[in-house]
């Protein structure tokens, strides 16, 4: 029970760190950053010590499978907000979520193919996500203690009836990322479809880092190398995200400098207007 108030104490800790990030960067970047395995490494950390390496490995596994689920899940969402409200927009997410969950775990692929399949459907759902327009707003206080009060609540829930729903059940329900969704949810509800679809884009983008980190627990775990797992685990996280910050950091340059010249060349029309007025 220690290690498992140990394991929820740590994901809260991390989620605290992701949760200012976010207050200071804004929707995207706090997306991105909130993408990191805040949950799963400390999670799957507890019970490799309460269940052993193979239960372990098998689901990190599964929760690989389940990252294409929650490919799914958070495109949905974004897809779903720019037309629905809240609830149904969550009802369809959680829709997309079961159905490719269910399509993984029938196939049990092994992990390198869970993971690359992930990265496929990752890259599939930021090509064709929505776009929409709207400022970045401030973030609420109040969304510190409750991402935080639920992430202790679901690393703590699942620690404990892993043993008894087995790996499979247990890695695809880490892969649900319950957080995100109830972030997504309230944001959605008071800061409207725009900051919503890009609070998720950034998700979406830092799942690439979940998937790397997966994939080094499952395979590291896999062959005996639990002490060694969990910290390079946490530094190709560290490192896929680091890489991901950088590709995005020009392409907001370039947005900021189109919408900068078609600023620009507006002012000069609507004077051009006035004085032929």
């Amino acid at each position: 029970m220690v290690l498992i108030a140990g394991g929820g104490a740590l994901a809260a800790l991390l989620v605290v760190v992701g949760t200012l990030a976010q207050r200071r960067f804004g929707d995207g970047v706090g997306g991105l950053l909130v993408g990191l395995p805040l949950t799963s490494l400390p999670l799957l950390w507890v019970v490799s010590l309460s269940h052993g390496e193979r239960f372990t490995g098998a689901m990190a596994t599964a929760a690989l499978v389940g990252l294409s689920a929650q490919a799914a899940v958070t495109w949905a969402y974004a897809r779903a907000a720019v037309h629905l409200d809240p609830a149904p927009a969550m009802v369809a997410a959680l829709a997309a979520f079961a159905a490719v969950a269910a399509l993984g775990v029938v196939g049990r692929p092994s992990p390198v193919v869970a993971a690359g399949a992930a990265t496929v459907i990752l890259g599939a759902a930021l090509w064709w996500w929505p776009t929409t327009a709207g400022p970045e707003p401030e973030q609420g206080r109040y969304r510190l203690g409750l991402r935080t009060a639920l992430t202790t609540a679901f690393v703590v829930a699942v620690s404990l009836v892993a043993g008894v729903v087995g790996p499979g059940v247990a890695g695809v329900a880490t892969a649900l990322p319950v957080l995100s969704l109830v972030m997504a949810s309230v944001t959605h509800r008071e800061l409207g479809a725009a900051a919503t679809v890009r609070f998720l884009r950034g998700v979406a983008e830092g799942t690439f880092s979940v998937v790397a980190a997966l994939l080094t627990v499952a395979e590291l775990v896999g062959s005996g190398h639990r002490l060694a797992a969990f910290p390079a685990a946490a530094a190709v996280a560290l490192a896929t995200q680091a890489a991901m910050l950088g590709l995005r950091a020009p392409a907001a340059a370039a947005s900021g400098s189109l919408a900068t010249t078609g600023r620009r060349m507006g002012g000069r029309l609507a004077r051009a207007l006035d004085t032929r007025g």
